[in-house]
């Protein structure tokens, strides 16, 4: 049951593995909660947007709102539906197939949520900078919530930390990156199926910025001049926050797998004691019954002597 201190793994292969098929089992109702946490959101939000627009609209129009908005928010809807199919997938996989399946879990849910933090990164404009407030929760919340190991959650998410720092730290910088990005790709704007997996995609912003001028600050103009600092902060609490309840969820495993082993021997040696006993109980039966044989076979020694002896005498 030794932990190492750094990467809170257990020394055993085997020890690790059980616990990791252990967690797979708790990350259902966590992620079941969470689907009816954005269920409820989305339903929140078209309730907004439908309340939004039919207040100064006419009959006609009042009537090709809720069409509208279906339009709009139905690929957000589908996009949520395909993947919590696919986090449900991994999750009966992990529960099933054991730890390898597992650890291949945790990396991609720390994928998919980096992907979906990038995201609403790239999507940060000057109307909605202070929805920077929601990455930075997002980085303090995911591992731990998600009871991912700390390392693996707190490494991957720090993937749009570092591309928040080059978009809105520093333009320059912003500048270069986003240049190599395109010249990588020839110069040519990359066309790939999930637009998510493009650092032009994350940077492209930036350059743009950056070539409007030093005065617009690109990037870096649009949020807070500490956002970036706060990012950083929010997931360097995140991953400490993780790294304790990581040690906290082993110690608790390790703990009652000492309990559990710890009854067993006691309930195997309570049922050697009452094997024992009646063992004890059943030999000192038997004990009594030998003797109790051989005082009978006594006393009938006795009588036959006596009636041998007797017969002696009446008959001289």
């Amino acid at each position: 049951m030794r932990v190492n201190p750094f990467l809170l793994t257990f020394r055993s292969t085997v020890t690790e593995g059980h616990f990791l098929g252990e967690v797979a089992k708790l990350r259902w109702p966590v992620l079941m909660f969470v689907f009816l946490f954005d269920c409820v959101c989305f339903t929140f939000r078209i309730a907004a947007k439908l309340a939004n627009r039919s207040g100064g609209a006419d009959g006609a129009q009042a009537c090709t709102q809720p069409m509208e908005i279906a339009r709009e928010m139905g690929h957000q809807l589908a996009n949520m539906g395909m993947l919590y199919i696919l986090l449900g997938l991994l999750n009966r996989r992990a529960r099933r197939s054991g730890d390898a399946a597992a650890r291949q879990e945790e990396v991609l849910l720390s994928a998919v949520m980096a992907l979906a933090i990038s995201n609403l990164l790239a999507s940060l404009r000057a109307d909605n900078a202070q929805d920077y407030v929601y990455m930075s929760y997002f980085l303090i919340a995911t591992t731990t919530f998600l009871k991912i190991r700390w390392w693996v959650g707190t490494g991957l998410l720090a993937a749009p930390m570092i591309a928040a720092h080059i978009r809105h730290g520093s333009p320059a910088a912003a500048a270069a990156v986003a240049a190599a990005a395109r010249a990588v790709a020839g110069g040519a704007p990359w066309e790939l199926p999930w637009r998510a997996l493009s650092a032009e995609w994350m940077l492209g912003g930036a350059a743009d910025g950056a070539g409007a001028g030093a005065g617009a600050g690109g990037g870096a103009g649009i949020l807070p001049p500490d956002a970036v600092v706060h990012i950083t902060v929010a997931w360097a609490v995140g991953g400490l926050m993780s790294y304790l309840s990581d040690w906290y969820r082993r110690q608790m495993y390790a703990h009652a797998r000492l309990a559990a082993a710890a009854h067993a021997k006691e309930l195997t040696e309570a049922r050697a004691r009452v094997a024992a006993e009646r063992g004890l109980a059943a030999a000192q039966q038997q004990a009594a019954q030998r003797a109790l044989s051989i005082a009978r076979e006594k006393a009938a020694n006795e009588a036959k002597s006596e009636f041998m002896s007797l017969m002696w005498v009446t008959s001289s």
